[in-house]
């Protein structure tokens, strides 16, 4: 980060990712608060967008498409976590297309692996 001279997201439209590189960014987040405002900015940017685009998805009626292409974005190599298959497969999103069920990994925590999520009935989800 500290000689990288990219905005945070060059898909992002907001005032730090058109006027601040990483480098710089890097650097002021050492050495002052500012630093930390302007990513709070970018973050709060960020999560208005992928609010008004999940909303958007769901007035459209296309809110399991929206949930694919995300994950998609988010996780180029397939490698969704496990806890996130889990979640889509009751909440009855398909995303076999970008999370088949070999290829989600099981989140690791300080060397071991997180607790498998059970439901209601104290079983864990298949």
């Amino acid at each position: 980060m500290a000689t990288d001279e990219r905005p945070i997201d060059p898909t992002c439209s907001c005032m730090v990712c058109k006027k601040y590189t990483r480098a710089y960014l890097h650097c002021l987040v050492t050495k002052d608060a500012m630093g930390s405002q302007l990513l709070s900015y970018h973050n709060l940017s960020y999560m208005m967008r992928l609010s008004r685009d999940l909303h958007m998805s769901i007035v459209e009626g296309q809110f399991p498409e929206f949930v694919r292409g995300f994950l998609r974005a988010q996780f180029p190599r397939a490698d969704v976590p496990k806890w996130v298959c889990n979640a889509m497969e009751v909440a009855g999103i398909d995303i076999s297309e970008c999370c088949a069920s070999t290829k989600c990994v099981t989140p690791i925590v300080q060397g071991q692996p997180l607790p498998i999520p059970v439901n209601a009935n104290g079983a864990a989800p298949n």
